[in-house]
């Protein structure tokens, strides 16, 4: 199910991967930069079996929000 966030929650979704984990799916691949004139400073990501950075593709969205709002109302 989707969810229409308020406003967004990049740093507070940083921080539920770390404390948790397991409700968040991701995946390898490398992530470069381009230095082309034409398009400096578009990201190009590629998935990769022994890529060095996570991609981050599925979040329990809902387990994810419910324990937000359960720390911050402590």
């Amino acid at each position: 199910m989707w969810h229409e966030a308020p406003v967004a929650l990049y740093d507070v979704a940083v921080t539920g991967l770390l404390l948790w984990p397991e409700l968040f799916t991701t995946e390898p691949c490398t992530i470069d930069v381009c230095l082309d004139k034409r398009a400096i400073g578009r990201t190009l990501v590629a998935p990769k079996v022994s890529g060095t950075n996570r991609l981050l593709t599925r979040v329990d969205v809902d387990t994810f929000l419910n324990n937000i709002k359960t720390v911050m109302t402590r």
